[in-house]
């Protein structure tokens, strides 16, 4: 990978991956993925911008599981912004 900051369309891209029409549950389900994700975070740039993005575009994954009170994919949400 490139060690610089990502552009903003790739941000862009990044923070809407986990909330489209297909998802992303693995990132919330498969504790291989969030560990992987982790791992990511630890990396040189731009792993810690990719992480930090797709982890504040959870709060609609989150939001999305409040409205019909599924509090397993709240705390999994949760979990994955938290990086547990």
């Amino acid at each position: 990978m490139d060690a610089s900051p990502l552009p903003w369309p790739e941000r862009d891209i990044l923070a809407r991956s986990p909330n489209s029409a297909l998802g992303a549950p693995e990132l919330f389900d498969n504790p291989e993925v969030r560990s992987g994700f982790a791992d990511l975070s630890r990396q040189p740039l731009p792993g810690p911008q990719i992480a930090d993005v797709v982890r504040r575009a959870a709060r609609w994954h989150i939001r999305a599981a409040l409205q019909p009170r599924d509090l397993r994919r709240v705390m999994q949400g949760a979990r994955f912004m938290l990086g547990r």
